[in-house]
């Protein structure tokens, strides 16, 4: 959306509306033991799997959990610009960013896995277009 420079350097009353309903956004915050138990066998079936992380690792502080869960499967980490943090660059699993101001490494391994797990990433157009 284009909005013109007279309309964005005037100004214009806000009023935080009373309440928020937001209908059709209903996240799943518990984890389903079959999904999770399908995920697992999944991941130890894959011969090249990769890790796509985004920032909601960050937000969740799982840091700690991403590193582990990286290292015990042995898979390549591909972070988004806001996971910039997330995982050691010092890590030999570590290759970048992805997409088009990504690393090549990144984008290979994503062009040649066989499982991608994507862990609080979304699929924008600069990654994926």
């Amino acid at each position: 959306m284009d909005v013109t420079k007279d309309a964005q350097q005037k100004s214009a009353p806000f009023i935080w509306p009373p309440e928020i309903d937001l209908p059709g956004y209903h996240p799943v915050t518990k984890a389903n033991a079959k999904q999770v138990q399908v995920a697992a066998q999944m991941i130890a079936e894959a011969s090249k799997p990769v890790l796509y992380v985004g920032g909601g690792v960050i937000r969740a502080n799982a840091h700690k959990e991403l590193t582990a869960f990286a290292n015990k499967v042995g898979a390549p980490v591909v972070t988004t610009l806001m996971a910039r943090g997330a995982f050691p660059d010092s890590s030999p699993l570590n290759l970048g960013m992805p997409g088009m101001h990504g690393t090549v490494p990144a984008v290979l391994s994503f062009q040649e896995s066989d499982l991608l797990v994507v862990l609080g990433a979304r699929f924008d157009d600069r990654v994926t277009g």
